[in-house]
């Protein structure tokens, strides 16, 4: 599997890393964003300004930037950034460890999905599926050297991620043996639990790691639902539902479903993927509410959940949307920065020197992420109490008030 393969993602790492030895000779450090820097080539940065990296040991993940997508995301089909859906490398080996389903979009998003052009293809295609979309979050696991590797959508290492750690706990006997049985497979799941709880709600029975998908690592080729299903009916895991309906029929459904009740369906027309939303699954109300908005767009900032928000927002709203979130996720990246140029100068070597130096020459916004990073611990800006907490910053906390408050007056009305 070593050297240049079918994934264009895997393809660009492998030509930095060959880059940086060719250039300096041999591998002076295993932070692949030290490699960027120190290469400093246009070429890559203008890629990677677009994406958002997390490396734990040799994996590297890598996906899309929320903040700023690559206009070639919505244009071209082909774009190397729709690979970049949480994508796992292992830079040591030169192998793709994980390869979760390329980025689709909701109806009407981009070009390929106006309603028209699907009707269309449609009435011509071989295989048309549909399934229900459930409420949760993506994660992608597979077999790979002697163990069962999982990750989510920016998390790598399941002792710094509770959401990773209660994922894989809810894989059944049934699950692994799947999972290690067919090591060529990518195998994503919608992780659906109460601890994360999103708009659709679940009851405790209904917990779970289901599948949805399946990707051949070696070959990129993507499983239809029914071969999906076949692999789930064999080894008794459970499955998103494949519903016998026709897209007229969800299409009039959509309308009717409260927004607790259900998300959608994913329409699969010979391997084109599509997001149907059903209308109320968005709070439309709490979402363009003057008062209320900037928070939800913190809040779904801070769970990973922005581009699903943003496609279920009426195209009139959509720039004023997109305009504030832009400023949430600026912050969101400066205090990072500011984290991360005081962690370099920090001393390191002694624990308690660590501690006091902290206290005694930062910021005291930053102090007690500055603390966490020392000790490995996971921690999110936005959040008022680290990763886990369920309780978020609002505008006046991050101090965005003025700022956000111009954007709502700036807006044109529909």
């Amino acid at each position: 599997m070593k050297g240049y393969n079918w994934n264009p993602v895997f393809n660009l790492l492998l030509k930095i890393k060959n880059d940086y030895i060719e250039t300096f000779g041999a591998l002076d450090s295993n932070r692949f964003e030290d490699w960027l820097m120190r290469l400093g080539k246009k070429e890559y940065d203008n890629i990677f300004c677009c994406l958002e990296v997390k490396q734990h040991n040799h994996f590297i993940l890598i996906r899309y930037g929320m903040s700023e997508m690559h206009e070639s995301m919505w244009l071209d089909p082909e774009s190397i950034y729709r690979e970049c859906r949480s994508i796992v490398i292992d830079i040591d080996r030169e192998q793709l460890v994980l390869v979760p389903l390329r980025k689709f979009f909701n109806l009407n998003e981009v070009d390929e999905n106006r309603l028209e052009r699907v009707q269309c293809e449609i009435q011509n295609a071989k295989s048309v599926e549909i399934t229900d979309k459930m409420d949760g979050s993506m994660q992608s696991a597979r077999y790979y050297h002697g163990d069962i590797f999982i990750s989510g959508s920016m998390a790598l290492d399941k002792s710094c991620s509770w959401r990773l750690a209660d994922g894989y706990s809810k894989l059944t006997q049934n699950h692994k043996k799947m999972i290690v049985e067919n090591p060529e497979f990518t195998f994503v799941f919608e992780y659906i639990s109460i601890k994360d709880a999103h708009v659709v709600v679940y009851s405790k029975e209904q917990e779970g790691m289901y599948l949805i998908g399946m990707r051949n690592v070696f070959t990129g080729k993507q499983l239809s639902y029914k071969e999906v299903w076949d692999f789930a009916v064999r080894y008794q895991v459970p499955m998103t539902k494949i519903e016998d309906r026709s897209f007229d029929e969800i299409m009039q459904d959509a309308k009717k479903y409260k927004s607790n009740e259900k998300e959608g369906w994913v329409l699969n027309i010979d391997g084109h993927l599509i997001k149907i939303k059903c209308d109320d699954y968005v709070d439309l109300h709490r979402v363009l509410n003057k008062f209320s908005s900037v928070n939800t767009i913190i809040r779904n900032i801070a769970d990973d959940t922005y581009d699903d928000l943003i496609g279920k927002v009426p195209e009139n709203y959509r720039d004023r949307v997109r305009r504030i979130a832009k400023v949430i996720y600026t912050y969101r990246n400066n205090i990072n920065e500011k984290i991360e140029d005081y962690y370099t100068k920090a001393p390191k070597e002694d624990r308690k020197e660590y501690m006091t130096w902290v206290t005694n020459h930062c910021p005291k916004e930053i102090q007690g992420y500055l603390r966490k990073k020392y000790l490995n611990e996971d921690y999110h800006v936005l959040k008022t109490n680290y990763i886990k907490s369920t309780k978020y910053k609002n505008l006046s906390e991050l101090g965005l008030d003025h700022e956000c408050s111009a954007l709502f007056n700036d807006r044109e009305e529909a």
